[in-house]
């Protein structure tokens, strides 16, 4: 077989399995084909280049969502502007800032803030990453996976401070008996947050909406009824998705 033929050839496997994983790495990609790591790293680099994968912040790899989705595939750019509306009635309802959050890997990042009208507000986040397990977003993102996905992502063991030794212990600690997740003081000192996910046509996780705010302004006692309305928030998102699709 010619060099081209078999560059082809790897290139069409490390395409599957970007559809069939959440994440790959170049280590995991290099054990799959057989190869050394800086030829699975060209390869995935090189589908990167043509739109066939993106690079996350821990520097795995995942499918582009516009290949899994097709061409009217939700991605941050296009996201944004069908979510900005409704976060902004829930500030409008709420007084308090909000983000709009997708997932990198480990990590989460926000791509859209709209901030509070109090004096003392959470400000805007866009583009900070965030450890996935310390934020209301990232733990739903997290909670969704099942653990031989958990395993390929954190391939070095769960994060030090998440009180877990096994990843199994991690995933256990992730599962979530509500279809809320919270973050008290986790992700940022003195700062609360409950978030809910934003859902496209397919019922793909693609986002999710955090309200955030001062913990005192934001007790745990009060959660319930700032999840119904961060809950109506990603109903209105999800319908002008529908309304997209």
């Amino acid at each position: 077989m010619s060099n081209n033929s078999s560059s082809v050839g790897n290139a069409l496997v490390l395409l599957r399995l970007l559809q069939e994983r959440d994440v790959l790495r170049v280590s995991d990609a290099a054990g799959e084909l057989g190869v050394a790591r800086s030829t699975a790293h060209r390869l995935l680099a090189s589908l990167k280049e043509h739109g066939f994968a993106v690079q996350d912040g821990d520097r795995s790899y995942s499918l582009d969502p516009r290949q899994r989705h097709g061409h009217r595939a939700l991605t941050p750019e296009s996201l944004v502007p069908i979510a900005r509306p409704h976060l902004e009635w829930l500030v409008g309802k709420t007084n308090e800032s909000v983000h709009l959050i997708v997932p990198e890997g480990q990590m989460v990042r926000a791509i859209d803030t709209v901030e509070g009208t109090q004096m003392l507000r959470v400000g805007s986040r866009v583009g900070v990453l965030v450890p996935a397990h310390t934020a209301a977003a990232g733990l739903l993102f997290l909670s969704g996976m099942p653990v031989e996905r958990l395993a390929a992502m954190y391939s070095d063991g769960p994060p030090r401070d998440s009180g877990a030794k096994t990843i199994e212990e991690f995933h256990a600690s992730l599962q979530l008996h509500r279809p809320y997740a919270v973050s008290l003081g986790r992700a940022e000192r003195g700062v609360n947050a409950l978030a809910m996910l934003v859902t496209d046509q397919n019922n793909n996780r693609v986002a999710a909406v955090s309200l955030v705010a001062p913990a005192f302004r934001m007790p745990p006692q009060g959660m319930p009824e700032v999840a119904a309305l961060v809950k109506e928030c990603v109903q209105r998102i999800h319908a002008n998705i529908l309304d997209r699709a």
